[in-house]
């Protein structure tokens, strides 16, 4: 998961989502709650028009745009049983892989988890939905636990199972990280 930006605290760090188009969807806030995140998103939808300059947005950003906090701070024993949060999902597949980037001039990783979602039927205010149907597939990160490696390589997809899930910080931003999968 991507924010538009993170606030780094001396105790804590704050996610941070400006609403344009769009407020945070269902599936964002969902996965921001069960895991505990602060996050808060900041209205900037009046500013949709090219009539202010970049002193106004600015300032609308720090003092006056509305605010919305989406997970309420709590006491550190409740994040902690939030981190740890089950979640049901069906199962695609996985990959992971690992090589050199010629583009960037350095090795990398990519271990992805790859789960069914419903395609979700929302409109915007740039483009109307007419129909949808079917799922979409979201890719999460996986973390390379042999042991856990070696568990998903035995399964048959697709399959449903719980997901143990968890945040963790890469690359400056705050990510869900499967660490745990389970039969249902």
């Amino acid at each position: 998961m991507v924010f538009d930006a993170v606030g780094y605290g001396e105790a804590d760090d704050l996610a941070i989502e400006i609403k344009v188009t769009h407020e945070v969807d269902s599936r964002k806030r969902d996965i921001v709650v069960n895991n505990g995140i602060r996050m808060i998103e900041i209205d900037l939808s009046e500013f949709l028009s090219c009539e202010f300059t970049r002193e106004e947005i600015k300032h609308a950003v720090i003092n006056s745009a509305p605010r919305y906090l989406i997970q309420e701070i709590q006491p550190a024993i409740q994040i902690t049983e939030d981190k740890d949060m089950i979640n049901k999902a069906y199962i695609a597949g996985f990959k992971l892989a690992s090589g050199y980037s010629r583009k960037n001039n350095c090795n990398f990783e990519s271990n992805k988890i790859f789960i069914l979602q419903p395609v979700e039927n929302r409109s915007s205010a740039n483009y109307q939905v007419a129909a949808c149907g079917g799922y979409e597939i979201l890719e999460l990160n996986i973390v390379d636990s042999p042991a856990l490696i070696e568990k998903i390589s035995s399964f048959s997809f697709p399959l449903e199972a719980r997901l143990t899930v968890e945040t963790a910080f890469q690359k400056t931003k705050c990510v869900p990280v499967v660490t745990d999968v389970n039969l249902i």
